[in-house]
């Protein structure tokens, strides 16, 4: 993939707020609520991938901590339940990723 065609930050809030969305079944309000926590993560996630881009170790941590403080700026819009499906579907991710990946 060359660099020209990774999706914008703007490309990549919609993609993850569609994604939230239809795994915790938000309101538009809430969905409008929810896109400037969004957004911050995925300013956070590409600035620390490039920060850590040497070092996997740095970004897994740093990649958990921007995860932990979405989680925290959604508490206020999303409910205790839509909380809960939404770390389920990251945790189901990451298992399928860990036995599909040959890392």
């Amino acid at each position: 993939m060359n660099a020209q065609d990774a999706p914008t930050q703007d490309q990549q809030t919609t993609k993850m707020l569609d994604n939230i969305t239809k795994v915790c079944s938000l309101t538009s309000d809430q969905a409008t609520k929810a896109t400037p926590a969004v957004k911050q993560f995925i300013a956070s996630k590409e600035a620390d991938k490039a920060k850590y881009a040497g070092d996997k170790a740095q970004l897994k941590t740093a990649m958990k901590a921007d995860r932990q403080a979405l989680v925290t700026n959604l508490k206020p819009v999303l409910s205790a339940d839509q909380i809960q499906k939404l770390e389920d579907h990251w945790k189901q991710n990451a298992q399928n990723k860990s036995t599909t990946s040959p890392e």
